[in-house]
């Protein structure tokens, strides 16, 4: 009996953690990739920056040239200190850290320029510049389709 009892609460704890993750997109197989959204990384995967020794570190590695103190972890793997914008570790050459903002799906801004993932979208105007969604983008011009001009009817 005990035996039985003891099998059955193990068959419910696999049903259950695996009914978890397919609620919350994640492959156990592919480390938790979210398979509904391809490989792409999206707002729910939580990029990892950590500040340790007076260092920056993403995922594993020292962030070059960030400083520790006033680093700001912003959303979608993008962070920033009181001189220096990055996106998962690396620094976003030109980006303004003092008016940056993370917008969403990987589109972010600063008063200058737009970025997607941490690239500079060439042509993209800040000042009208709106994620709608599933990776499109527009402003007052173009459109965008994961960062990239896309040719649209007129």
């Amino acid at each position: 009996m005990k035996k039985a009892l003891f099998i059955l609460f193990v068959v419910m704890g696999l049903y259950y953690t695996n009914s978890y993750a397919r609620e919350r997109h994640i492959d156990p197989q592919e480390n938790g990739c979210c398979e509904k959204h391809g490989r792409r990384k999206h707002s729910h995967h939580k990029p990892r920056y950590i500040i340790s020794n007076n260092k920056v570190f993403f995922e594993g590695y020292e962030v070059e040239g960030a400083s520790s103190i006033n680093f700001t972890i912003l959303k979608d793997g993008y962070a920033k200190d009181p001189w220096n914008v990055y996106y998962n570790g690396m620094k976003i050459q030109g980006a303004s850290s003092l008016n940056f903002k993370v917008l969403k799906d990987g589109y972010s801004q600063d008063p200058w320029t737009v970025y997607f993932e941490g690239k500079k979208i060439e042509g993209a105007s800040p000042l009208n510049f709106k994620v709608l969604r599933d990776g499109y983008a527009k402003d007052a011009w173009n459109t965008y389709y994961y960062g990239k001009k896309i040719n649209t009817a007129p």
